[in-house]
């Protein structure tokens, strides 16, 4: 238990140091920023926004 608690530790204190140089999701999979209007909107003319 106790060497998994200081892999963990270890671990743990990597992703610390380290974490930020990792790539990360780019921007196609961030959801489109639309203006609640917008949905409000599209309910109006009849549309469905989903």
């Amino acid at each position: 238990a106790a060497a998994g608690g200081v892999l963990l530790a270890g671990g743990g204190l990597l992703v610390a140091l380290r974490g930020h140089t990792w790539s990360a999701l780019s921007a196609r999979y961030r959801a489109p920023a639309a203006r609640p209007v917008d949905a409000w909107e599209a309910i109006d003319r009849g549309d469905d926004p989903t």
